[in-house]
């Protein structure tokens, strides 16, 4: 797949084709390495590793647009388009292992709130943080909808579990989304700083390295600390606990574990 990336983007402007010429080498006799797919006996498509456009890769995905525009098929063509070839599907699973066993769950993400981000903002999603607070907005859409099905005598459970965690997810995702923005300044002002108006390297580089871009001192760092009891409580999960309750409650620690691992090993810097 990243050798068919690397081809098609040294061949996709007449300019680029005047200036290279490009041989792709595959192994075997059909082209797309892991995303090769063929039909097999009950004429269902069978495939490698076709998960390189989960809904998550947006630079594939835009990629794809791309080149489905460029090969520009037909209407009638049965894969004429992107949105022909590409379907949404609202339901992912996940895999859990308990009690020397492993079981598949099937959350339905249909219903979760639009991020409002689109295949062409690939630009504006290289910041962690900004997945950070998605992920956390989904764990509270989804403990809210957990709240309001919860049944009779579930009442103590759910506390138990779930005690602090929504006014906490709230103030997280904002404070996550403050931190994007302030982040997207520092960028903004770097690249003012290194690029000229034609896309060049400006002139103030001293022996061709970058200038520092200090931004003022509450924009440098998110502010862990406020939220270091969330961060670092562990998540207790009671034995018999319904599976709606504890699958939540493990993509909450889900959460929390991806937050220490970025402070611990300073991954913000």
């Amino acid at each position: 797949m990243g050798g068919l990336s690397a081809a098609y983007a040294l061949s996709k402007t007449q300019e680029l084709r005047d200036s290279y010429e490009v041989t792709v080498h595959q192994m075997g006799w059909r082209l797309g390495g892991k995303c090769a797919t063929g039909r097999g006996v009950n004429k269902r498509i069978e495939e490698h590793g076709i998960h390189g456009f989960i809904g998550s890769y947006f630079n594939a995905i835009k990629m794809m647009r791309d080149i489905y525009a460029e090969w520009g098929k037909p209407e009638t063509h049965r894969l004429s388009t992107f949105d022909k070839a590409f379907l949404r599907l609202g339901e992912s699973f996940f895999w859990e292992r308990r009690d020397e066993r492993m079981y598949k769950w099937h959350p339905d993400l249909s219903t979760l709130p639009d991020s409002g981000l689109g295949f062409d903002d690939v630009d504006d999603l290289n910041d962690i943080f900004v997945w950070l607070q998605q992920y956390a907005k989904v764990i509270r859409h989804q403990l809210q909808k957990a709240a309001d099905q919860k049944k009779a005598g579930e009442d103590q459970k759910f506390d138990v579990l779930f005690g602090s965690l929504d006014v906490n997810l709230d103030s997280l995702a904002d404070a996550l989304s403050s931190h994007s923005a302030q982040i997207s300044i520092t960028k903004t002002e770097f690249n003012k700083q290194v690029f000229t108006a034609n896309g060049e390297f400006g002139t103030g580089f001293g022996g061709g390295q970058p200038p520092e871009v200090t931004p003022p001192e509450d924009q440098q760092r998110f502010d862990w600390e406020t939220y270091k009891a969330f961060i670092d409580s562990p998540s207790i999960i009671p034995q018999g606990t319904p599976d709606k309750f504890r699958r939540l409650a493990l993509r909450a620690e889900f959460l929390k574990v991806l937050l220490r691992g970025i402070r611990n090993h300073d991954v913000e810097s």
